[in-house]
């Protein structure tokens, strides 16, 4: 590929002038979030969802934990041509490249995250200067984000210095795509119930100070007295005739109802986020069985953060490769989250695969479990036919040995094994000459274990292998035809 000579465009000249922040309400009542619900202006419903994650430990960790949990994933970035890929592995290697992932991350909540792009020549090579664009500047006007710059409104989405990475979690106009706005509605209910409820406390939670006296004659004493018992620091007080009648009337609020739909609202809140609450309300069918399925949804919602991600940063190398490269090779660039197969269980498979004779491409090992450089250790090629012992049969052609590896795994367990043949009348005699011998061992031996250990003794290299295969083999045909006719053949 040839390189051009790289020239950084010119420096962004976007002012966050602190004058056009937009203010955190200091008191929020609920008819401004209602209003800020149906309003088209964003910015509103920014200053509110501000003052909720300022005061609301619910909010902010569970955001935190999926920020965290995106964040800190490793990432691979890949391209055809060599002197491409150290650049871009250089660029994903700066020290600020995770900080960024971080501030990225802040879409989730959003369903944007705006940063200030420049661009730095360092080495003759240029690379992108992001500055995270605080929320407290963003406005929004017809589904689109602006910025204020004096009487002037700057539009993110019509400027090259501008990157802009999108992160819907719902479809609809652009306010309605990010989880703060189901929040907000959420959190505005606790809010209120909160507000009430200490209302209600500082109003009822000190008892009146009622008091009987017949030594009140003037208003001068009743002032007096007065004074003394607000200096008792009761909530209210009343002084009255010693022949009146009084009740207290008392509030129908109860604490547990209370504290009941303060729980309701932490609940809701999670699962609006991150799913969690063990994916119910309920635990009377076990932890166990509700947390298996809270880790895969959590899993499920990483994926997704990570595809998301990933795609808009690929967006963002594809123009640091043009600044720098005359013709950009094909690259690819993934979050990995680890979470797309279970490696156990592809692992089992691998294993199942070679020990009926088809070997996997080191390439889609690579691919898989995310490891570059892998390679055959001699250990690992000793145990498949590789060692000095198995030089004969690894010198056979192809078709003799895939002959062997079809007859050895592909017996019908419904045939005796003197059914089996083979085309190459060596072969045929080398294993048959196996088989007498492991039938011979098997009927000698009163456990598998046993039987097993013997063919350990005397068998060794690829005639270990065959040996093995013929155990496994008399081991199934015996126990299908014990299940078939009700008792089972051999002495194991």
């Amino acid at each position: 590929m040839n390189q051009k000579n790289p020239k950084p465009p010119k420096l962004s000249n976007l002012d966050l002038n602190p004058r056009y922040k937009n203010a955190i309400p200091a008191i929020v009542p609920y008819e401004r979030i209602k209003g800020a619900l149906q309003s088209d202006n964003i910015a509103d419903l920014l200053g509110i969802y501000s003052h909720f994650l300022r005061f609301d430990a619910q909010i902010s960790s569970e955001f935190q934990k999926r920020r965290i949990s995106l964040s800190r994933l490793p990432f691979m970035v890949e391209s055809e041509d060599k002197t491409q890929q150290e650049f871009l592995e250089k660029l994903c290697s700066q020290p600020n490249f995770r900080r960024f992932l971080f501030d990225a991350s802040s879409a989730i909540a959003y369903g944007f995250a705006p940063f200030i792009l420049n661009w730095d020549l360092r080495e003759n090579q240029v690379f992108p200067s992001l500055s995270y664009i605080s929320t407290k500047f963003i406005s929004s006007k017809e589904d689109r984000l602006f910025i204020s710059m004096g009487s002037s409104q700057v539009f993110l989405g019509e400027r090259e210095d501008v990157w802009v990475h999108f992160h819907p979690t719902d479809s609809g106009e652009l306010i309605q795509q990010g989880l703060f706005y189901k929040v907000i509605s959420i959190a505005s209910l606790k809010y209120i119930a909160l507000s009430k409820y200490m209302n209600y406390l500082d109003s009822l939670s000190i008892p009146p100070l009622v008091v009987k006296t017949e030594d009140i004659n003037s208003e001068k004493d009743v002032e007096k007295m007065m004074e003394m018992l607000f200096n008792l620091r009761s909530n209210s007080i009343g002084i009255f005739d010693k022949n009146s009648v009084f009740e207290l009337l008392s509030g129908n609020v109860d604490k547990g109802t209370f504290l009941d739909f303060i729980q309701y609202c932490d609940e809701a809140i999670s699962k609006v986020i991150t799913g969690q609450v063990l994916a119910g309300n309920s635990t009377q069918n076990g932890t166990q069985a509700l947390g298996n399925i809270h880790d895969k949804i959590r899993k499920n919602t990483e994926e997704y953060d990570a595809a998301l991600l990933s795609e808009s940063i690929k967006g963002l190398l594809e123009k640091a490769l043009k600044f720098n490269f005359a013709t950009p090779a094909a690259f690819s660039f993934e979050m990995d989250t680890n979470t797309e197969t279970d490696e156990n269980e592809q692992m089992d498979v691998f294993v199942k695969l070679k020990q009926i004779g088809v070997d996997v491409p080191i390439e889609h090992l690579e691919q898989t479990f995310k490891i570059k450089g892998l390679q055959r250790s001699q250990s690992f090629s000793d145990d498949y036919g590789g060692s000095s012992e198995n030089l004969a049969l690894n010198s056979r052609s192809d078709t003799e040995e895939g002959a062997l590896n079809k007859t050895l795994k592909t017996y019908a367990l419904d045939k005796p094994l003197s059914d089996l043949a083979l085309s190459d009348k060596k072969l045929q005699s080398q294993t048959e000459t196996i088989k007498t011998q492991v039938l011979a061992i098997t009927k000698k031996s009163r456990s598998f274990e046993g039987a097993y250990n013997k063919i350990l003794r005397v068998f060794k290299g690829a005639d270990f292998n065959m040996a093995e295969d013929v155990l496994f083999e008399l081991i199934s045909n015996a126990t299908l035809k014990g299940e078939l006719e009700g008792s089972s053949e051999g002495e194991f």
